[in-house]
């Protein structure tokens, strides 16, 4: 004879309350013992980003920006978010949670990525604010950098630089670049100066050919560019917005992040699209860990302008070897290229913090949206559209309760009251 099964309520009722305590517990050890709300029972900040100026702006471009700024508000670990359009050309961006601004005007941006080489580096005053140069730092330049530092009028004799361009000769305050006082001062004439008879050879080394003035950097700098950065005063809080909507292969005058400096760029050899990765890590020092910083990995044309852009710049005298990363117009860093850099990777510093360099690299992340956007109407959004919701649930439940508690006594009379406990 068949053994009955045996029923066992109680193993049921134990792996239940095991996943329930495993349940509780992590809420503790997460320390979220409140449950996170959405937009319309926390409230939060509503931000609606315009297209700049007369951009002609395509569906599938905003489509392209809307998927770009979810994923960036998605890596913030922010929830219940909405980023929708708006009219056909703006995009409206809701974020839960007080004091979400900046969380939003961080993923508006637009995170335009280029790197150019440096072709002139001051100071962060108008030159006319600036100290003037003392004359007998080099003898015989002339005191209006304007006239001898224009670029084309003579060829660069030499890629190194030379006594003419000491130190004290390009200290704060002086516009020249070593570069181009390399031009400027040779000699009177434009020519090298001969030899002196009997000079050995090993004191008067040949000269290299001089290369045509096409191939000198400094020579790509027009004179518009040139009075922008005479003018330009990167100490006001206005110059330093970034955004400037400026091409590719088109000189750029940009500050710093800081405001300390202020440089003449040349056009872009890399850009944002050519980057496949970002990501924020610690820098690694002979003295142990450094500072933050963003790490980048190129896809294969990306490797291969950055490495031209390198071998070309390494051997120049500063700042002409210095590569600057900009993004939306401002320069992040401007580090001095020591070597070519073929290895398809490269890093951004700048005195990060933590949070900094992980807010730039989730931005970076992503690409760059295809329409640059400026910020249009700020508000604030109350929840109490989902309070009044959440109470008229709530109201709903409890009469709904009632109603099967009046049945189930009506019905099952005292048998009733057995359910309903």
């Amino acid at each position: 004879m068949a053994t009955p099964n045996t029923s066992r309520p109680g193993r049921a009722l134990a792996v239940f309350a095991l996943i329930l305590v495993a349940l509780v517990g992590g809420m503790f050890l997460r320390g979220t013992t409140e449950p996170k709300l959405g937009l319309d029972l926390q409230g939060g900040t509503s931000v609606t980003l315009v297209p700049r100026g007369d951009a002609a702006v395509t569906d599938d471009n905003l489509t392209q920006a809307v998927n770009i700024i979810r994923q960036r508000v998605n890596a913030f670990g922010v929830s219940e978010s909405e980023v929708t359009t708006q009219g056909g050309r703006n995009i409206v961006v809701s974020v839960p949670g007080a004091g979400q601004r900046d969380l939003v005007e961080l993923v508006g941006q637009t995170a335009q990525l280029r790197f150019r080489q440096v072709l002139q580096e001051g100071g962060p005053l108008p030159l006319d604010a600036q100290q003037p140069p003392d004359p007998a730092a080099t003898p015989g330049a002339s005191p209006e950098p304007t006239k001898t530092a224009k670029p084309g009028r003579t060829a660069k004799p030499d890629r190194t630089p030379k006594g003419t361009a000491s130190p004290d000769a390009t200290g704060e305050g002086r516009v020249l670049t070593r570069a181009l006082q390399a031009q400027a001062v040779p000699s009177p004439t434009g020519e090298p100066s001969p030899s002196e008879p009997g000079t050995p050879p090993a004191t008067a080394p040949v000269q290299p050919p001089v290369p045509p003035v096409e191939q000198d950097p400094a020579a790509q700098i027009p004179e518009e560019a040139q009075q922008r950065f005479a003018d330009l005063d990167c100490t006001k809080p206005e110059n330093r917005q970034g955004g400037e909507d400026v091409a590719a292969d088109q000189v750029l005058v940009a500050c710093d992040r800081e405001g300390s400096s202020k440089y003449v760029l040349a056009p872009a050899e890399v850009l944002g699209g050519d980057v496949t990765g970002a990501r924020a890590e610690l820098s690694q020092s002979t003295g142990g860990l450094g500072g933050w910083q963003v790490s980048l990995n190129f896809n294969g044309e990306g490797t291969r302008q950055f490495a031209d852009l390198t071998r070309t710049v390494w051997q120049l005298p500063p700042p002409q070897s210095q590569v600057a990363v900009v993004l939306d117009g401002l320069v992040v860093s401007a580090p001095v290229i020591q070597e070519p850099i073929t290895g398809g990777q490269a890093q951004i510093t700048g005195n990060f913090t933590q949070e900094e360099s992980q807010d730039l690299a989730n931005v970076l992340q992503y690409g760059a949206l295809p329409v640059a956007f400026d910020l249009g109407e700020v508000n604030t959004v109350s929840p109490s559209l989902g309070g009044e919701q959440l109470r008229a649930g709530l109201l709903a439940g409890g009469l709904g309760l009632l109603l099967v508690v009046v049945y189930s006594v009506l019905y099952y009379r005292a048998l009733g009251l057995v359910v309903v406990a």
